[in-house]
C-alpha cells in the first residue's frame, strides 16, 4: 500500500495531466540485465504511444537507468508527431521503487514486458497489457485485469534465453496494432 506521501509524489511527478478525458496509460520500456529480450521494440512503443496520444489518452513513459535515452527518444518523437494529442511524458528513470509505484498508481492501464512495472501494476489492481517473449506467460496471473500478448509466429517461446540469434526474435514479431487494441480494451473495461 502506498503512503499519502508517496501518493503526493505521484501527483507531483511529471505526468499527462493534459489528457482530454483524464485517462492515462503507461508504457514501461524496461528490459535489462539478464533479460534484455523482455524488452519490446522501441518502434512498437512509439506506435502505441502515438496512437493513444492522438486519441486523447495521456501516456506516461516508465523506465530505469538504462532507459533514459530510449524514453527521451520516445517522448521527443511523439511530441513531433502528435502536437495536438494528449501528452506523452517521460516520468524519469531515477525514481525509487515506491516512487515508481506511485507513478504506476496514476495509470488506468500499463503496457509492459514481463518486468517490474507489470508486477507493480498487477499488485496495485491496474489494467495490464503484458508482452511476453522468452519468459512464460502462463506463470503470471493478471487476475482478470488485463491481457497477455505473445508472438503468434514463433515456436520457440519460453526459451528463457538472455540472447537470441533469431532475426526477428519473438519480441520483434509482436505488432503494435495488437498491443494498441489490447490497451484500448483494457481502458474500456476499467
Amino acid at each position: 500500500m502506498l503512503t499519502e506521501e508517496e501518493r503526493a509524489f505521484g501527483a507531483r511527478a511529471p505526468r499527462s495531466g493534459g489528457s482530454s478525458r483524464g485517462i492515462r496509460s503507461s508504457a514501461s520500456t524496461r528490459g535489462r540485465g539478464r533479460w534484455p529480450l523482455k524488452r519490446w521494440t522501441e518502434e512498437g512503443f512509439l506506435a502505441v504511444a502515438s496512437a493513444l496520444s492522438q486519441s486523447g489518452v495521456g501516456v506516461l513513459l516508465l523506465g530505469g537507468p538504462e532507459e533514459v535515452e530510449r524514453n527521451r527518444r520516445l517522448a521527443d518523437a511523439t511530441k513531433k508527431a502528435n502536437a495536438k494529442g494528449a501528452p506523452v511524458v517521460d516520468t524519469g528513470c531515477d525514481n525509487s521503487l515506491r516512487q515508481f509505484a506511485s507513478i504506476v498508481d496514476l495509470c488506468d492501464a500499463v503496457v509492459s514486458g514481463d518486468t517490474l512495472a507489470m508486477h507493480v501494476a498487477t499488485a496495485l489492481g491496474k489494467r495490464v497489457v503484458a508482452i511476453f517473449g522468452p519468459t512464460s506467460s502462463v506463470e503470471i496471473d493478471l487476475f482478470g485485469r488485463g491481457e497477455k500478448i505473445v508472438s503468434e509466429v514463433m515456436d520457440c517461446l519460453v526459451c528463457y534465453l538472455s540472447k537470441c540469434d533469431l532475426d526477428p526474435n519473438c519480441m520483434n514479431t509482436i505488432p503494435a496494432g495488437r498491443v494498441e487494441a489490447a490497451v484500448r480494451r483494457c481502458l474500456a473495461a476499467r
